[in-house]
């Protein structure tokens, strides 16, 4: 009963801060629409509140595992709770907060009364920095507690399961916020985190140890925390300021080409610093030396394939609805976040099963078997045709008429496939590392396997954008060049064009997962690919 409650007090939080890493895409049109801002400016504003998110989330990951090496799983855990609660009201309040203290420290800053709208924005960008920093240190910290707590002929699979929970939550986030918007008001998605989180405190409390005994330890590694810092903040406001050029107080010094110009080298030279002082600290920050040697090499490599290929999915399905249904926005995200959990439901489901499986078969095979399965997925995914993606799209609008999705059950059933095969991949492919991490480093290895899955998608959702955007450009114009058209023909043919770039991008995830099935096989007979049947912690 007690390993049932633990996995209940790290679970619960996992799911509620991965949830929250997307449902802000239905809260931002929300805000907006409640204020005077205009959507164009309200977007480039809020678009912070997303990137904030992450960037907090990715330096949570990265610091609190390891301090939760060093301090204890419980009291870290119950401090990120603790800060995710935080942030949590302040989002929930961001527009008393921004019409009162935002706009009053605005007008005493500028001389000029501040917009309420934008204010209201601003405080949900803070809000939200907080709500990351907490969320993002719970997933290393709850993998460091199944490591340290469970016997090792049962880890793999738990840590299946908390991995299978963690991309539940960030993955079906747009669609909880979409339908909760819809009968809520939009505070009510940040205040519902506050008892539930309460909940988990209180199951962390009673359920984990208060000091747990470790044959090492060593002080928090501060030089790889402060190049961390400047890192992340660096490549965020870079990346934020390159995409969303803005004129306002909350992005005026870093909306330059220049600035952005002088971001960049500032962030490659404190992430090569980093990434030197981690390789040589007695106690690193970041388990870095755990890539050296074929096995974690091959394992980051698939890791980072993985964040890629889920990636290709979220980014593609969302470019075919918009392009197709000729609905409107609200519907279209609607009908995106309902096609997009016929992938990441069986990803979800298909984690735990992975794990208990790659007790049978090993780690490494297991991996490139569940990468084979998503490989076939994607190719079929990969055969939408603009009159299929328009049936489907219009067809899952609330699940209204699932039936008229029609010749589109092709790609449909290719989305459930690839992703039963991510979810099995995904427990062996966790596991790998943490598999032969010492006691002391539990936290910070797993710290470096769920960074490395973050920075996948990440260049994939900057890779898959950049492409999508030169690509579509590239035949639209051909298609306008061939022929004339006629003022009606356009929409067709920003169907084709749509439709044609989702294909490419789903092609794009077959090949991330037939290069990491391939590397994993190339490693399956490696002695500590297959691990043990029994035994203790």
């Amino acid at each position: 009963m007690r390993s049932i409650l633990t996995l209940g007090a790290v679970g619960l939080p996992v799911f509620v801060g991965a949830l929250d890493l997307t449902v802000v895409s239905a809260v931002l049109p929300a805000v907006i629409a409640g204020s005077d801002v205009p959507l164009q400016k309200g977007l480039a504003e809020g678009s912070w509140a997303v990137s904030g998110y992450f960037a907090s989330y990715l330096f949570g990951v990265l610091t609190m595992g390891r301090l939760s090496d060093l301090l204890g799983r419980r009291a870290t855990f119950l401090s990120s709770l603790g800060v995710f609660v935080i942030g949590s009201v302040w989002s929930a309040a961001a527009r008393d907060l921004g019409e009162g203290v935002f706009a009053t420290t605005e007008r005493l800053l500028t001389g000029t009364a501040g917009d309420p709208g934008l204010a209201t924005l601003h405080a949900l960008v803070l809000g939200r920095v907080i709500q990351g920093f907490g969320a993002g240190a719970q997933l290393p910290i709850a993998f460091a507690v199944i490591s340290e707590r469970y016997p090792t002929d049962q880890r793999t699979q738990l840590v299946g399961l908390i991995a299978g929970v963690d991309t539940a939550g960030w993955l079906l986030g747009h669609v909880y916020g979409g339908l909760a918007v819809q009968v809520v008001p939009w505070p009510f998605l940040f205040w519902a985190n506050v008892p539930l989180s309460l909940v988990a405190a209180g199951l962390v409390y009673f359920t984990l140890p208060g000091d747990i005994p470790r044959a090492e330890r060593g002080a928090l590694d501060w030089w790889g925390v402060g190049l961390l810092a400047i890192a992340v903040i660096a490549t965020t406001l870079a990346i934020g300021s390159a995409e969303v050029p803005s004129t306002t107080a909350l992005t005026r010094p870093v909306g330059t080409p220049l600035a952005v110009a002088l971001l960049v080298p500032i962030a490659v030279v404190a992430l090569a610093a980093f990434v030197a002082v981690e390789l040589h600290a007695t106690s690193p920050l970041v388990e870095l030396r755990a890539l050296a040697g074929r096995l974690g090499s091959v394992t980051s490599v698939a890791n980072l394939l993985l964040g890629f290929a889920v990636m290709t999915c979220l980014v593609s399905v969302p470019l075919l609805v918009n392009a197709t249904s000729g609905r409107p926005s609200q519907e279209n995200a609607l009908a995106s976040g309902e096609i997009l959990a016929l992938f990441t439901i069986p990803l979800g489901l298909a984690a735990f099963p992975g794990g208990a499986l790659a007790r049978r078969f090993g780690l490494q095979t297991m991996a490139a078997i569940g990468l084979g399965v998503a490989f076939c997925g994607f190719l079929l995914a990969s055969g939408w045709r603009a009159e299929t993606a328009q049936a489907a799209a219009v067809a899952f609008i609330g699940f209204a008429d699932v039936g008229r999705a029609g010749s589109a059950w092709g790609p449909l059933v290719g989305l459930v496939v690839a992703g039963v095969g991510l979810g099995l991949a995904t427990a062996p492919i966790a596991s790998a590392l943490l598999h032969d991490a010492t006691a002391a480093r539990y936290g910070a290895t797993a710290a470096l396997v769920v960074a490395l899955r973050l920075i996948g998608m990440t260049v994939a959702a900057s890779a898959l954008v950049s492409f999508g955007l030169r690509r579509s450009s590239d035949l639209l114009r051909a298609v306008l060049l061939q022929s004339a058209t006629a003022p009606g023909e356009l929409g067709e043919i920003v169907g084709y064009v749509a439709t044609q770039v989702s294909d490419e991008m789903l092609l794009a995830g077959a090949a991330a997962c037939a290069i990491a099935g391939t590397v994993s096989l190339i490693v399956a007979a490696a002695p500590s690919d297959k691990p043990p049947a029994a035994g203790g912690p």
